[in-house]
């Protein structure tokens, strides 16, 4: 059990920065994404602003927050518990939140990969 916690900590704080290096749009959380795929490795397979605007539509509001406050604390230079711990993401929230992220990532990498 303690495995599966640990890991479904790093996934969320993965994701987050995953996530951030990802995507576009208008909103604080797509623009945050789309600025950081671009700064990427991602930007040469993937629509930075594509991923970005599909993931802030996947998404809840909840989720999101929880991710810009968990990106905040892993670029400070904390360690993924670290930065959920400092955010105040539960183990419950963890376990939520990854099971919203992973297919939102998913859904936005196979519809925004760029064609060769």
């Amino acid at each position: 059990m303690r495995f599966a916690k640990g890991l479904t900590l790093a996934l969320v704080a993965g994701a987050a920065l995953g996530l951030s290096a990802c995507g576009g749009g208008n909103s604080e959380f797509a623009s945050k994404i789309k600025e950081s795929c671009e700064k990427s490795p991602q930007k040469d397979v993937v629509d930075c602003g594509c991923v970005a605007n599909t993931v802030d539509k996947e998404l809840d509001d909840n989720t999101k927050s929880l991710m810009l406050k968990v990106e905040a604390a892993t670029s400070g230079g904390k360690s993924a518990t670290d930065a959920l711990k400092e955010a105040g993401i539960s183990d419950a929230d963890a376990v939520a939140m990854a099971s919203k992220i992973g297919p939102a990532m998913n859904k936005a990498v196979t519809d925004c990969a760029k064609k060769s």
